[in-house]
């Protein structure tokens, strides 16, 4: 709609309006683009703490298996600060 009254200003030859509207328009585009950059930067970041690895113990051992291969019944080993680590769906 904004487009529209771009267009609409122009046309009628409303200088002042088209200007002001005009820049509103491309600030907003700035912004949004803006928010999904940072956006983008934050669910990578997000991903880079995923747990990679589990201490889990199996059969009485302890073990270091890759978190995406955690079954049902492991014993996961967790301290303060530790990510948990997500068992992928069956």
């Amino acid at each position: 709609m904004i487009e529209a009254a771009v267009v609409l200003s122009g046309i009628v030859q409303h200088w002042l309006d088209f200007v002001i509207i005009l820049v509103l328009l491309c600030s907003n585009a700035v912004v949004g683009f803006w928010e999904e950059h940072q956006a983008g930067n934050a669910i990578a970041a997000l991903k880079s703490k995923l747990a990679v690895k589990a201490r889990v113990k199996r059969d009485g051992k302890w073990a270091d298996p890759k978190a995406s291969d955690l079954v049902l019944g492991d014993v996961i080993r967790l301290r303060l600060g530790d990510i948990v680590p997500r068992m992928r769906a069956c």
